[in-house]
């Protein structure tokens, strides 16, 4: 029994051991089967290929940013090209202040010879002939313009394209602002040319030996204030020419007459004769018109021969005379 025993127990202890024996193999095996290693294996083929694709989408999108970059520098150039052009437009059509040397012209009422001529002569005195009215700036300002400035301002009302100089009563307005006298004319540009347009002018020859006062002063900065108007052009219109219209009576008649002209006219297509002797109509076919129009061809060309051998032998008489 004590045996026994002891061989139970030991062939429990064996089982025990190779039980634990194939556990631990299982569990930690010294070489992984061929199927795990091609699992790894593709496993890290795999990472490397979707590697390779993410670095070629990197690529792509470093070239769009590139190329987005690029259109938007082109277009800032772009933008900045059209604001230096506007910029440019705004500072040649006075929309904005400018500085630089010119003249400044000062033109003022004839006061001292309207007191003598009221204290000589009342009843003839006509204050209108002993102050400036718009007329006068304005051929000023026409005669400066020979000097092709770059600006000009009447008592800082910048002159543009549309600037209406008017007389109201006795005030002149100048873009619709009332002006006082003295009247003082900026001019930027050239002094020399500026000077020289003053110097012709009939105008300011006129209004010094009429009693007005104007004087004048080099400046090397002078400040022309920005247009603060309103530049919108209220009567100018596009000017299309106009189209003569045929009214429709006169276009029937001329359609009429056309007609009835092509009516009176033979057709060449459809020629035909008369036999005097049958009083048979005949339609000659395309040979026969073709024949005779040679035939007509070679007579009008045997006249033509006659006729230069004629007049060659006038001249030969001539010559011989």
């Amino acid at each position: 029994m004590r045996i026994k025993n002891m061989l139970s127990f030991f062939l429990v202890t064996v089982l025990l051991g190779l039980t634990s024996v194939a556990l631990y193999q299982a569990n930690n095996p010294s070489t992984p089967p061929a199927s795990e290693n091609q699992q790894l294996i593709d496993i890290i083929t795999q990472q490397e290929l979707d590697i390779e694709k993410m670095e070629q989408k990197m690529d792509e999108l470093r070239l769009s940013i590139d190329t987005e970059l690029g259109q938007q520098t082109q277009g800032l150039s772009v933008i900045s090209s059209l604001r230096n052009s506007l910029q440019s437009a705004r500072y040649f059509s006075g929309l904005s202040e400018r500085t630089g040397e010119g003249i400044v012209i000062t033109l003022t009422d004839n006061v001292q010879g309207a007191e003598i001529a009221k204290a000589e002569n009342p009843s003839q005195y006509r204050p209108d002939n002993y102050i400036l009215h718009d007329k006068n700036l304005l051929y000023i300002v026409n005669d400066l313009k020979a000097a092709n400035p770059d600006g000009i301002a009447i008592n800082n009302q910048r002159l543009v394209s549309n600037t209406n100089i008017r007389c109201v009563g006795t005030v002149i307005l100048v873009n619709d602002r009332r002006l006082a006298p003295p009247y003082q004319i900026s001019v930027l540009g050239d002094k020399d040319k500026i000077m020289q347009a003053i110097f012709d002018s009939g105008e300011v020859e006129y209004l010094v030996s009429s009693g007005f006062s104007i004087t004048y002063e080099e400046s090397d900065e002078i400040v022309l204030p920005a247009f603060k108007g309103n530049l919108n052009l209220q009567y100018a219109k596009r000017y299309v020419e106009p189209v003569e219209e045929i009214p429709m009576e006169n276009l029937q008649d001329t359609v009429g007459e056309t007609s009835s002209d092509t009516e009176d006219l033979p057709d060449e297509d459809n020629t035909v004769y008369t036999d005097n002797s049958t009083g048979q109509t005949i339609t000659p076919t395309v040979d026969e018109l073709e024949s005779e129009g040679e035939a007509e061809e070679l007579v009008d060309d045997e006249a033509n021969q006659s006729i230069r051998e004629s007049n060659e032998e006038d001249v030969i008489n001539n010559d011989v005379e």
